[in-house]
């Protein structure tokens, strides 16, 4: 671990300065060596504060591994935070691929909860330095009861405008249909026998797993226009 610099907190509101309840705890160490003269590293701190604020901290080297980078802070919320390190979690769970090109998994599998390395270590420092509800938020996750379910829209296929090709990783690419949905432009995969197919929203990650949804007859009609087209780009 890297020794780092004092750290001074953003300011409170009225002038007054925050309040810092623990020095900095060690959150994530990650490395990337997955091209040529690539040596990367960096380190995620977390600094607990007053009113369930944290300052996360992140350390890390340039491309070679050579030199260090200036480090950056950034104030957030427990609930900002916990949605951070969520998606970390989720991006590490993702880099298998294993839902995207075999999503013959049962609905219930899919969704059984599991902390990744970021919320299982979140947790630690939480309990160390007495952040309750940053504890109960992740203990509720964990039961699938946060956050909270506020009515979301419901997912419906508009258009199905041709096929493309959705980036995955370095020269990684899957063959799939563009369309557009309810709640944006997304990815549609190649329907299964039962007619149901994965289909992940753009603005989602590269890593995403998306979700299985079940396809109406006119939609398989089209899709099945298509998949001369489709084969092409496999080609």
């Amino acid at each position: 671990m890297r020794k780092g610099r004092s750290l001074k907190g953003p300011k409170a509101p009225r002038g007054q300065a925050p309040k810092l309840v623990t020095g900095r705890h060690h959150l994530f160490h990650g490395e990337l060596s997955d091209a040529p003269g690539r040596n990367e590293s960096w380190d995620h701190f977390l600094c607990y504060q007053e009113n369930n604020r944290w300052v996360l901290i992140t350390e890390g080297t340039d491309f070679s591994g050579t030199a260090e980078l200036e480090a950056t802070k950034d104030s957030m919320s427990t609930r900002q935070l916990l949605t951070w390190v969520l998606e970390r979690d989720d991006e590490i769970r993702d880099t298998s691929f294993v839902q995207v090109d075999e999503p013959d998994e049962s609905i219930e599998e899919q969704h059984k909860r599991a902390f990744g390395p970021y919320a299982e270590r979140l947790r630690e420092i939480a309990v160390e330095v007495g952040a309750d509800y940053c504890v109960s938020c992740l203990d509720r996750w964990l039961k699938g009861a946060w956050p909270p379910v506020r009515n979301p829209p419901m997912l419906k296929i508009l258009e199905v405008r041709g096929v493309t090709r959705r980036g995955i990783w370095i020269r990684i690419y899957h063959s799939v249909y563009d369309i557009e949905t309810t709640l944006g432009p997304a990815y549609l995969y190649p329907p299964q026998e039962d007619g149901s197919a994965k289909l992940v929203l753009k603005t989602e990650s590269s890593m995403s797993p998306g979700r299985l949804v079940k396809l109406p007859g006119e939609v398989l009609a089209k899709l099945e226009a298509l998949r001369p087209e489709l084969t092409k780009l496999n080609a």
